[in-house]
């Protein structure tokens, strides 16, 4: 009859395409959308797991956190933000991102989770003041150059492919710190190696390096020290 609806080969109506079943590739979809949650929640409970047997003091598997010795990310890994080592005592954000745990720095000077909060590392006339008579107090030994590392000093532009580190200790530098470079050449040292020399922050990796009294020669240019500036204090 000229009012019949006009069928597909089998008697099925042409208006019925839409009303079938779900497109395979709809049903795949969803199937790995669900596959990729479960596996994210086993990848977080994973880490949790073991923060909890590592890192007792930091029970949470996301959220703030402060680096311990028991740290998974402690010494070795380095912030994916501004490139420092990790510190005892630094405060965090660790989350999972993409299966993977994720650490930031979480500090005033070290704002790499929340930029809007960061503190300005340029010091104040009161602050350098207060440098420039800790050091006047505990002046540098003979024979040795030591200075106190500027904010403005290239070793933090953010233009470097990467941080400078302690040749002494796994810890990159950090303004303030007061550090001693190699004694093959006090009067220019052109290796520009250098080591922690700060005894009021704990870290006195020059003075270890120093006591070695095997250490002959530069670690980087390997010219002979003198006994006076391998041995002199």
């Amino acid at each position: 009859m000229s009012g019949d609806r006009a069928r597909l080969p089998g008697g099925v109506p042409s208006g019925a395409e839409a009303a079938g079943p779900p497109a395979r590739s709809t049903v795949k979809s969803t199937a790995e959308s669900t596959a990729e949650s479960t596996a994210e929640s086993l990848v977080r409970s994973f880490e949790a797991g073991l923060r909890l047997g590592r890192d007792p003091a930091n029970l949470l598997p996301e959220g703030r956190a402060r680096t311990t010795s028991g740290s998974p990310w402690w010494p070795s890994e380095r912030c994916p933000v501004c490139r420092h080592s990790y510190r005892i005592g630094d405060d965090v954000w660790v989350s999972i991102e993409n299966g993977r745990l994720v650490v930031r720095h979480d500090m005033p000077t070290l704002s790499c989770q929340f930029p809007e909060n960061a503190t300005p590392v340029e010091g104040t006339p009161v602050l350098e003041a207060f440098y420039a008579a800790l050091d006047a107090a505990n002046p540098p030994p003979r024979n040795f150059v030591v200075e106190r590392l500027n904010p403005r000093d290239m070793l933090f532009d953010a233009r470097r492919p990467y941080r400078v580190q302690c040749v002494g200790c796994p810890r990159t530098f950090r303004p303030y710190e007061v550090v001693a470079f190699c004694p093959c050449n006090p009067e220019e040292p052109k290796c520009r190696l250098r080591a922690h020399r700060d005894p009021g922050a704990g870290l006195t990796c020059f003075d270890a390096l120093i006591s070695d009294k095997r250490r002959r020669h530069c670690m980087l240019s390997f010219k002979k020290l003198s006994s006076q500036r391998s041995e002199g204090w």
